[in-house]
């Protein structure tokens, strides 16, 4: 799985002092994960722990790669 973060995610690292590779640690280790719609791309709702222990609530698009 290749994450990438999309500009909106950084909105909350300056005043919360998160780390790009914290939220990609929370999204790609989730300890929960509940879709949140059929669409397509398929949203998920994933909560997981950055790397200096903080419970992080992301939303994860899930794209198909490219064949």
């Amino acid at each position: 799985m290749s994450v990438k973060l999309h500009a909106s995610a950084r909105n909350h690292q300056v005043n919360q002092g998160l780390t790009d590779d914290g939220i990609i640690l929370a999204a790609e280790f989730p300890l929960w994960v509940e879709p949140l719609d059929d669409e397509n791309p398929q949203r998920e709702l994933r909560l997981g722990f950055d790397d200096a222990g903080r419970l992080l609530e992301t939303v994860v698009l899930l794209i198909a790669a490219a064949s």
